[in-house]
């Protein structure tokens, strides 16, 4: 008779066990939402060990950046703006042959300034600048790159890549800081 009783102890302890493990899996999917399970909110996938950033510091980066991406945005705008009025001006009728070299040459100043800013650019991005923008003006250029400061040796480099490609004067090279 000890012999039953045992093998029903045990019967009701698995019973109990199996039990309690259905509802700790219930459980789990409920408040983590199953793989399987697809809510009107999140209509991306979810996997365990996916990593999450929650760190200030990532917004920041993406916010600079769009910093560099609007300013070179805005330049090229500028350049597109100033390059359609001069064709304006060149499709005039009543220009003189001067007036039409002045437009072309403006034409090929404003394109030599683009090419120039660009190969600046890729410069410095070699330099280890990652984040920068070159704006080449009449008498001088901006350089706008992304750092806390600027050590003699790095603002060297910066001026010896825009004045050994523009042609200005280290004296017309103007380097500001975006932390």
């Amino acid at each position: 008779m000890k012999k039953t009783k045992r093998v029903k102890k045990g019967q009701v302890a698995l019973a109990v066990m199996v039990v309690a493990l259905g509802a700790a899996v219930w459980l789990n999917m409920k408040y983590t939402g199953a793989v399987g399970d697809a809510s009107a909110d999140d209509t991306s996938s979810k996997f365990l060990g996916q990593a999450e950033y929650v760190n200030a510091e990532v917004e920041e980066k993406e916010e600079k950046s769009d910093y560099f991406e609007k300013f070179k945005k805005d330049r090229k705008e500028a350049h597109e703006k100033a390059l359609d009025i001069l064709q304006e001006t060149l499709d005039r009728d009543d220009l003189t042959d001067g007036e039409k070299a002045d437009a072309v040459a403006r034409s090929t100043a404003i394109a030599k300034a683009v090419d120039d800013e660009a190969a600046i650019e890729a410069v410095l991005k070699a330099k280890s600048f990652k984040n920068c923008a070159v704006m080449i003006g009449e008498n001088d250029v901006s350089v706008v790159v992304q750092a806390e400061s600027l050590n003699a040796a790095q603002t060297a480099q910066i001026r010896d890549a825009v004045t050994s490609r523009s042609g200005f004067s280290a004296a017309a090279v103007k380097i500001i800081t975006v932390e």
